[in-house]
Order: C-alpha cells, then sequence, then structure tokens
C-alpha cells in the first residue's frame, strides 16, 4: 500500500503487525496463530484475548516502528508497518515489510485484498467473503436510504475515545465514510482536508449542533458520563434529546476502519433511524464473529461489547 514492489519469504509463519487494524484482520482471517508481535494498544484491549487463541505467545510492542535488530531477534518473516518510509528502512536492514494503513474503505478493501494475497488459503477464502459482504453491505445501505431526502437526514458527530482527550477529538472526511454510508450527515464534513492548522475550533464544533452523537473507542464510557456533565454541550440537540451512543467494541473498537466495518455501518444506521430497523444487532454481530473469527459468543459476551465494557463487566478504561 506504499506503491512499492516487495518480495516475499517462500513461507510466513512469524508476523508481526504495528496496526491495530491490521492485526484484527489477521486474526479474522485465520492468520491469529502466525502473530508474534503487535503494537501494544491492540493487546491491551481485554477482548483481544477472547478472539485471538494464540494471544499468550505475542510479544507487545511499545512502538509503531520496532528496530529492526529485535525484529531480527525474533526470527520475524514479514512485518505490517503503517509507514511507508519505516518500511522502506526496515527493508534495506533485510526485514521483509510491507506498508498497510487504512483510514478510508477504498484502503480497507485494498488491505484486505493484500492480505488474502500474501498468506493464501484460508485468508483468501476469508478475505473475499469479506470484500463482498462489505460490497453488499453499501449496496443494502443505499437501497434503504434511497426514500430519504438529504435534508431529512441526521446531522451526526463522533468522539474519538481511544486516549480520552475530551469531546473535541474527532476525525474528518473519509475516515468516518461509515456514517455517510449509514445514512447521516457528517458533522464536520466541511474539515475534510483539515490540516493541523485549519481544524475546527470547539465553537464551530459545537455551532454544527449535530442530531446525533456517537462515541467510539477504549474511553467510550467515560466521555458519555463527562458529555452528559459538560456545559458547554447542554444545548446541543443530541444532549437535550439523548441520542448519544456509545459504539461497540470487539477485538478492536469498531470505528478503527478494522474488519467490523460493515457491522459498525448497520449499528450507526440503526441509532439514526431505528423505525427502519429489520434486524438485529446483536445477531448479526454474533454470526459475523462466528464466520470469520469462529467463535461461539453468548449473549452476555455480546451484550458486554455492545456497552464498550471489558469480558468481566468492568470498564475497558483505567485512570
Amino acid at each position: 500500500m506504499g506503491g512499492d514492489t516487495v518480495t516475499l519469504p517462500e513461507t510466513i509463519e512469524r508476523v508481526v503487525s504495528t496496526s491495530d487494524s491490521c492485526t484484527d484482520m489477521l486474526v479474522a482471517f485465520g492468520q491469529g496463530d502466525k502473530l508474534i508481535g503487535a503494537y501494544f494498544r491492540a493487546l491491551d484491549n481485554p477482548w483481544f484475548k477472547e478472539f485471538c487463541p494464540g494471544f499468550d505467545n505475542i510479544f507487545s510492542l511499545d512502538s509503531y516502528e520496532p528496530e529492526a535488530e529485535a525484529l531480527i531477534e525474533m526470527n520475524t518473516d514479514i512485518i505490517f508497518v503503517p509507514s511507508r518510509e519505516r518500511a522502506v528502512a526496515l527493508r534495506e536492514k533485510g526485514i521483509c515489510a510491507l506498508t498497510i494503513r487504512y483510514y478510508n474503505p477504498d484502503e480497507v478493501v485494498a488491505a484486505a485484498e493484500m492480505l488474502g494475497q500474501i498468506f493464501g488459503g484460508t485468508a483468501r477464502t476469508k478475505s473475499e467473503a469479506w470484500i463482498k459482504n462489505f460490497n453488499t453491505v453499501r449496496e443494502d445501505m443505499s437501497d434503504r436510504l434511497s426514500g430519504i431526502a438529504e435534508i431529512d437526514k441526521p446531522v451526526a458527530y463522533e468522539i474519538l475515545a481511544d486516549k480520552g482527550r475530551g469531546p473535541f477529538r474527532t476525525y474528518y472526511g473519509d475516515n468516518q465514510a461509515w456514517l455517510s454510508y449509514a445514512g447521516g450527515i457528517l458533522a464536520t464534513k466541511d474539515y475534510a482536508d483539515a490540516t493541523s492548522q485549519a481544524m475546527p475550533t470547539e465553537e464551530a464544533i459545537l455551532a454544527t449542533n449535530p442530531d446525533i452523537i456517537f462515541i467510539g473507542g477504549t474511553y467510550a464510557t467515560k466521555e458519555y458520563a463527562d458529555l452528559l456533565d459538560n456545559e458547554m454541550w447542554e444545548n446541543v440537540t443530541a444532549v437535550e434529546n439523548g441520542n448519544i451512543f456509545i459504539e461497540p467494541t470487539g477485538a478492536t473498537a469498531w470505528n478503527t476502519c478494522s474488519t467490523n466495518y460493515p457491522l459498525l455501518i448497520y449499528y450507526c444506521f440503526s441509532c439514526m433511524y431505528p423505525d427502519k430497523v429489520d434486524f438485529d444487532m446483536k445477531e448479526m454481530a454474533h454470526d459475523f464473529y462466528l464466520e470469520y473469527y469462529e467463535i461461539d459468543f453468548s449473549d452476555e459476551q455480546l451484550e458486554l461489547m455492545f456497552r464498550s465494557k471489558a469480558p468481566d463487566g468492568t470498564e475497558l478504561w483505567t485512570e
């Protein structure tokens, strides 16, 4: 995905991933037993252990860009990194490194295709099934929304609660294409190409007056409680009407452009158009996890995921 041609090892048995979404996708496509190293944030999610049988054998990395020497010592066959520059530097030192990063739907599909081609077999079968599923979801959403005028669609805002940095931490543009697929108007759409110098102010975000607020990430439950106590937001339509929704979590948070992307679209749709829902979200998630991760989660486990709680019912976040 960095635009380079890379020669792969003849066999790939020891894999390192420093992208949370890639780590999740590797597990979903049946390659979890090959993971020997992953960025710590993916491993810190207590649900990841439930999804990945080989969890105890995965080394936790504290950097997106581990040193070549450490990777050589780990007998790494291939590593996936989010930076092309880092991938090139690692290849110059003899490490098979590939760039994989995805923040929009086309990149998610490209990543799935690439992993399927690299690993073949089960990975290719599951990646092709996932891509077909994703495209079907997008077509289904288009059909469901065909009779809804743009002016009647709700304005929606998402709080990124992955790092607990407050209600003004969000994405812009393609990072939240799932929201548009589900029939929402992105509150910050006018800042799709925002740079660090052109980010909207807090006042500008509040002025969008969203009808719906989604909160996703490790600190989702904390940000939810804090938002209700935040006087700056008390007159926002979504807060006044109680239309604030915590996004579920799984092997990774659903809003990370991960394998959960199709589920997130349906979840978002169900929150914005509850009167048009003819499906059971938990049943859909159960079947999805059974198909890709081959895990038969209980109703109790799914309920905790949908509440963004840990497997034991405690908070995912710590002070």
